[in-house]
């Protein structure tokens, strides 16, 4: 797997590009991840539960706040005061990751969601996350998405999330659907966990690191 600042390209044995993933340049998710527009709605205690007893823990967050810790309990966290995009992921060992990013969307119609995704995938090449679960919501149509769609293990969650509010309130169904993707070694213990919740898409790419 090759990552720069703008795609993530996922290569076979014989060195040829099989998959890609294109991404915005993360410096500009740092912008908006200070923006007072940030749009918080907190991961369903319940969904937070069930990935928690599929990873056995989840040891960081990295887009979160106190507030959010209250349902997710990760070992770490980090916060828009030291900014999750600009540090590394291995804060334990094994690390396992649970990310609910931001879902602002910029002028130039591009989500700050793609920009987390691409730390997500960078972090997991270095080594530094060995598990994590990505909540975003399901941008069909959106090439990041898509791209995503294509390469990692997932499920389409079949009934709209219920966000929690900042105070603790809920305002009913999101208004779009949600999927959760999987990196890590256990995919169909993934499919298995979660396939009462949607429709479940395992994959199981032939990579290696491409340097």
């Amino acid at each position: 797997m090759n990552v720069s600042n703008e795609k993530v390209e996922f290569v076979n044995s014989a060195n040829k590009v099989v998959g890609r993933i294109t991404f915005e340049s993360v410096t500009v998710a740092r912008r908006v991840l200070t923006s007072q527009q940030t749009d918080e709605r907190y991961t369903p205690p319940d969904l937070i539960a069930q990935v928690r007893r599929f990873m056995g823990r989840i040891t960081l967050d990295p887009a979160s706040s106190p507030e959010a810790q209250r349902i997710v309990q990760a070992d770490h966290f980090f916060t828009k005061d030291n900014d999750g995009l600009s540090l590394p992921w291995n804060v334990s060992d094994p690390t396992t990751v649970f990310l609910n990013p931001p879902y602002n969307t910029l002028k130039q119609g591009k989500s700050t969601a793609s920009i987390w995704a691409q730390k997500l995938l960078t972090e997991w090449q270095r080594g530094h996350v060995q598990e994590a679960c990505l909540l975003v919501y399901a941008a069909f149509g959106y090439k990041w998405f898509n791209d995503l769609y294509k390469n990692l293990t997932s499920v389409v969650f079949e009934e709209r999330l219920r966000f929690v509010n900042p105070d603790g309130t809920s305002d009913g169904q999101a208004k779009k659907a949600s999927a959760l993707f999987y990196l890590g070694p256990r995919r169909l213990a993934f499919t298995k966990e979660f396939c009462s919740r949607g429709f479940t898409r395992v994959e199981y790419p032939k990579l290696q690191i491409r340097q």
